[in-house]
């Protein structure tokens, strides 16, 4: 088992487990019940939230995860003791496809869509002539080219996009994004 966070999820895959840790002292567990509620527009659900000494341990069941759409929920948690109430946290969290479940699954990005159907377009349409106009339905987007040249700039202002996309990921995942890095000693 994976150590156990002691700050709340800021995503998890659906139909995993997820567990964390909350020590409050001004609001210590035996004293104070921790609530955690997940919510997004159309549904909700809850984190069974237990004690071990003065922390709460918060877990979202497998089974609880599975039953959630993929997107962005907003999680928020509520310390209750009597009649006194008070919420603690408020955030974001990005539930993640189940991959395991899954049948089929695209994951690239948007941008990175539109840029690979674009290319390949792009290719067609110069490889017949590049002669009249183009319409290319990316998604639920229709878009009209009237030449090869307006099209190679819409790849690439997606390509500055895609490099942006896997520059962030390289940062939030501990690499280090291309680029300029500047040094003041």
């Amino acid at each position: 088992m994976a150590d156990v966070s002691t700050v709340e999820p800021a995503s998890f895959r659906a139909g995993d487990t997820v567990t964390w840790n909350k020590t409050l002292d001004e609001y210590p567990a035996g004293t104070w019940t921790l609530a955690y509620k997940l919510l997004n527009a159309t549904t909700s659900a809850s984190a069974t939230v237990t004690t071990s000494g003065t922390t709460h341990v918060a877990t979202l069941t497998a089974a609880t995860t599975a039953a959630l759409a993929a997107g962005t929920w907003t999680l928020v948690g509520t310390v209750t003791s009597g009649a006194l109430r008070y919420t603690v946290y408020s955030g974001t969290v990005e539930v993640l496809p189940d991959l395991a479940a899954a049948t089929a699954y695209d994951g690239r990005s948007a941008a990175r869509q539109a840029l690979d159907a674009l290319k390949a377009a792009y290719y067609a349409w110069t490889a017949s002539g590049g002669a009249g106009r183009k319409t290319l339905t990316i998604r639920d987007r229709s878009v009209t080219f009237e030449s090869p040249g307006e099209m190679v700039e819409r790849i690439e202002q997606l390509e500055q996009e895609v490099a942006r996309e896997r520059a962030l990921e390289a940062a939030v995942n501990g690499g280090v994004a291309a680029g300029r890095v500047y040094v003041r000693m």
